[in-house]
């Protein structure tokens, strides 16, 4: 009865802080500073639940936390799109595995690792000259080289920490239609800590020291040297595991850099043994999403999608999330 009442306890939080959240609800955006695209979410499942959360274990840890690598359980093969209007898109492609290995002293050391890329971009910006006529369209591309390492030191704590390289790419945009980029370095740092088998509580610091160094002068006669630096992520929360056996719920709060605090709350329903259906409330708006997860040739194949209101510009963004497990 004490289970029960506490598990009770838990869902009427969750209700309570969305009803906050609700009430609350303002855009208060994400851009404004360098590496927006590393601050709009990854992975359907994750989104899906009002934008992830530091405490959850999934092939997209290395984004959220990649102290949760460990506890992946597998190795996994993925890809995600976030299809948005305004001639955006996002996409990643990674690899992410967990592994174990016994020491001479019979203790069993637990770690992770993931690697892959994170791109953005805009296509099709109408470029005109100085009378107005069409002349072109442009488009460009920023992108995020990752890879993540995460260890368990003790039994009930696991850390991780990822290291990027960042390039940015804007094209036709120099003299003799050259090419103006640039490159920058950043890391992520976490820590999970699971107190029960059920309950986990995360902690991430994102984009630490990451920044775009741009040098013009070699291509304008009137160049500069500007530094734009990205705002760091401070995020930590909590997710239940196996609530009423088929309900996993998540809360997390985020502070960014420059921007207001703000909660982000999930749930995820698993209606059949293939069948998960998700919903949440990221930044005051609601998301929501499903997953399906199927047997082929003896691998476990997972196909996720995700749901999130855009607010402060026309239409949404719709998330594709293909994952393969390739075994343990």
């Amino acid at each position: 009865m004490r289970n029960f009442g506490n598990k009770k306890f838990i869902i009427m939080l969750i209700f309570i802080i969305s009803f906050f959240e609700l009430s609350q609800a303002d855009e208060t955006g994400r851009g404004g500073y360098a590496g927006v695209f590393l601050r709009m979410g990854l992975g359907a499942r994750a989104l899906g639940m009002g934008g992830g959360s530091v405490a959850l274990s999934s092939e997209y840890s290395s984004y959220y936390n990649p102290a949760g690598l460990v506890h992946l359980g597998g190795k996994y093969f993925s890809s995600t799109l976030n299809s948005m209007t305004l001639d955006r898109s996002l996409f990643c492609i990674l690899y992410a595995q967990s592994f174990e290995n016994q020491d001479q002293d019979e203790e069993i050391i637990k770690a992770g690792f993931s690697g892959g890329i994170i791109s953005a971009g805009v296509s099709d910006i109408d470029g005109r000259d100085f009378n107005g006529n069409h002349t072109q369209h442009y488009s460009t591309s920023e992108n995020c080289f990752f890879f993540s390492f995460a260890l368990m030191p003790v039994s009930f704590i696991s850390v991780g920490m990822s290291g990027k390289v960042l390039y940015y790419r804007l094209p036709d945009v120099a003299k003799n239609s050259g090419v103006l980029s640039s490159t920058g370095f950043g890391f992520d740092f976490g820590a999970i800590i699971k107190p029960t088998r059920n309950l986990s509580v995360g902690f991430s610091v994102k984009d630490i020291s990451a920044k775009y160094s741009w040098d013009t002068q070699k291509v304008y006669e009137k160049g500069t040297q500007t530094i734009d630096e990205f705002p760091v992520v401070f995020r930590a929360g909590a997710a239940y595991d196996s609530l009423f056996k088929h309900v996993t719920v998540t809360f997390d709060v985020e502070k960014t850099e420059y921007f207001p605090v703000t909660f982000n709350t999930g749930l995820e329903f698993r209606a059949f043994d293939y069948l998960y259906i998700r919903s949440g409330m990221l930044n005051g708006n609601i998301t929501f999403g499903f997953g399906i997860q199927l047997s082929i040739l003896n691998r476990e194949m997972f196909f996720n999608y995700g749901y999130i209101s855009e607010p402060s510009v026309p239409g949404n963004i719709n998330i594709f999330t293909w994952s393969l497990c390739l075994g343990e």
